[in-house]
Formats: C-alpha cells, structure tokens, sequence
C-alpha cells in the first residue's frame, strides 16, 4: 500500500472511532482507534522497512529511532493499547492477553 493509501484509512478509522464515542459505543470507539493510529504510523514508515506488529507502542518507538517519545504519545498509545486488546478478546483484563494461549 502507498503513503497516500495508510493515510486515508487512517482517517477513516478516526473517523469511525469519533463517531462510535460520540454514540457511546465505547469499545468499538477504541477499536477504531487504535486502527487509526497503527495505519498512521504505518504510514509514515511506509518509506523503509517497518516491524511486523499491531503494537501502537512499538511502532512509535520504531519510528522515534533512539529519540525520546514524549510522555503524553507513549502514555496514549499503551493506553490505546490496552483498551483494544479489550476489543479482541473479550475477557481480558488490562494487563491482557498478551502471550496467552487459549486451552482447548
């Protein structure tokens, strides 16, 4: 996908994410959220080579390149986070389920 193509889906994932919190759709507001931030910043390292992940976290990282990340975008994006692993997997808890595996 260009540049131009990350950009606009990340736009309308805000887009979505503004509406369903204005509705009080709260989790699928945090959903669309995180898409939009992960397609941004995909975006923007869509000119080299990028790390395969969802992480928000990791992703800001990557593209900060050894600079410091305000506080505010990291306490954001961990939040931005937590409140999506949320809307994946509906038992989970804050801390998540990061690395959990489900028993058969």
């Amino acid at each position: 996908m260009s540049y131009e193509a990350w950009i606009r889906k990340a736009l309308r994932f805000r887009e979505y994410a503004e509406e369903d919190l204005r509705s009080g759709r709260y989790d699928s507001a945090a959903f669309f959220a995180q898409q939009a931030a992960e397609f941004l910043l995909r975006g923007v390292l869509i000119t080299g080579s990028r790390p395969l992940t969802h992480a928000v976290t990791e992703l800001l990282a990557y593209l900060a390149l050894g600079r410091s990340v305000s506080e505010d975008a990291a306490r954001s994006a961990e939040a931005s986070e937590a409140h999506y692993i949320q809307t994946r997997c509906t038992d989970a808890r804050l801390s998540g389920c990061r690395g959990r595996r489900r028993r058969r």
